[in-house]
């Protein structure tokens, strides 16, 4: 079990703090997908609707056979005129219910993302480390990352400030690096100062927004310059 340090759990220079811990090993483990935005979206759908592929009472109904039809599952009239599938469990627990048609997809992803959260919690405990603690022992940290991953841990990067991101935004839309403010406001989004999680409606964190609005508004006022500058000129 991992100890902190001396200043209650605070991180210094000797410790690293549990979810930025989390985070490189969850990267590491799954470099192509996105374990941190998408949790607070995914825990949101996992709370309210069952597996689309494994309904929760499926024990019980191969304990209750249905007479005519096999398979053990009982048809249930009307299912079809609400736009779900006609063969479902007559009893549904835990508070959860089979996703709409329209969220099967995303409500199975969150499933599937959440068997990789726990394939890296797995691997915490697997190298001794408490994730209950505020911060590990970066020397054990590195130590279990370099023999498992053959690499040392990156040097942290200083947040940029949003005025060098938006103007760097800027410049990437004029140079067409950028299609589009959202696409720019997601791209340098990491290099923000804040949070990389989501929320319960949408996977982008707060920080994405933050930079949408401002490359934005900094980008229309230099189109509005521009305007006047070109309405200057032909007068």
């Amino acid at each position: 079990m991992c100890a902190v340090n001396d200043r209650g759990g605070k991180p210094d220079k000797h410790s690293i703090p549990r979810n930025d811990a989390w985070d490189h090993v969850a990267k590491m483990l799954f470099p192509d997908h996105e374990l941190v935005r998408t949790f607070v979206r995914d825990r949101w759908l996992i709370d309210r609707y069952c597996p689309p592929n494994n309904p929760p009472n499926e024990i019980i109904l191969k304990n209750q056979p249905a007479s005519l039809l096999p398979g053990g599952i009982t048809y249930i009239s009307g299912m079809v005129s609400q736009g779900r599938t006609g063969f479902a469990p007559v009893y549904q627990d835990s508070g959860k219910i089979f996703p709409p048609k329209k969220l099967i997809a995303k409500v199975d992803r969150a499933y599937f993302r959440q068997s990789l959260r726990e394939d890296v919690h797995r691997w915490f405990a697997r190298h001794g480390f408490d994730r209950a603690q505020r911060t590990i022992p970066k020397h054990l940290f590195e130590a279990a990352v370099q023999a498992e991953f053959g690499q040392l841990l990156p040097e942290p990067v200083k947040p940029a400030t949003d005025d060098a991101l938006v103007a760097e935004a800027i410049e990437g839309l004029k140079s067409e690096k950028y299609p589009n403010v959202w696409q720019a406001a997601q791209a340098l989004a990491p290099r923000a100062k804040g949070s990389d999680i989501g929320t319960s409606i949408t996977p982008y964190s707060a920080k994405v927004y933050r930079l949408n609005k401002k490359i934005g508004n900094a980008y229309k006022n230099l189109k509005t310059i521009s305007k006047h500058l070109k309405t200057n000129k032909m007068s």
